[in-house]
């Protein structure tokens, strides 16, 4: 099933006179549980790709269809509301709030999205490894814990697409393959849908499909074989 699909889509940023061409006529089909890896050069667009899949950001022109509706048809409350119930999201920086527990962070997200099946929140840090440190603060944990946590907290209301921007990119390689590792198998054993940005082509080995982008464009789009 096609979940995103990008029509001669552009996407230009505008600072006083000058304009920046960032994305150039993009065609790109994701389908239902892809594991699609974006690599390329830094300022090759890869995030801002990611940014306009995941209606953050509007293209400036051509089309990006979402969940079988035209992304510009989606009012901003629309939008809201997407990404909470459909959309996880996992950065580089967990972006965990400092002052909440392990299981309180994974449990926000769950009540912003007036969710109530708070027996979600414990299960998905038992499947993340970090059921035994739901009492602990974020300063109390490694980059990898952290990040554990915050995918925890990016299924806790049961998306359709994880976008995960750069999600090793402040880990070590023992904790970056971790991280890896517990995304394939969210991808192979739960059927994730995944949109991964990785400046590391070592990762890609990982995914399902990946796309390269240079200056703008995509100049290939390839399936690995696993």
């Amino acid at each position: 099933m096609q979940l995103i699909e990008c029509r001669k889509m552009s996407k230009n940023y505008q600072n006083g006179q000058i304009e920046t061409h960032v994305l150039k006529d993009i065609n790109l089909i994701v389908n239902d549980n892809d594991f699609l890896g974006i690599t390329g050069p830094s300022g090759s667009g890869k995030t801002t790709l990611m940014y306009v899949l995941s209606g953050l950001e509007k293209p400036t022109s051509g089309e990006v269809i979402m969940l079988d509706r035209n992304i510009t048809q989606y009012s901003g409350q629309q939008l809201a509301d997407l990404r909470k119930n459909q959309i996880g999201f996992v950065f580089q920086f967990y972006n965990l709030i400092p002052n909440l527990t392990v299981r309180e962070n994974v449990l926000l997200a769950l009540v912003i999205a007036k969710g109530k099946d708070e027996s979600r929140v414990d299960q998905l840090l038992t499947m993340v490894g970090m059921a035994e440190f739901c009492n602990r603060y974020p300063n109390e944990l490694s980059g990898g814990m952290q990040q554990r946590v915050a995918i925890a907290r990016s299924l806790v209301n049961d998306p359709k697409i994880i976008f995960a921007d750069e999600p090793t990119g402040n880990l070590d390689t023992v904790n970056g393959i971790e991280i890896m590792n517990l995304f394939h198998k969210l991808h192979t054993e739960q059927k994730r849908t995944i949109i991964l940005v990785t400046h590391s082509d070592d990762y890609l080995k990982y995914c399902s499909r990946y796309i390269k982008l240079i200056d703008g464009k995509i100049v290939n789009d390839e399936v690995i074989s696993v």
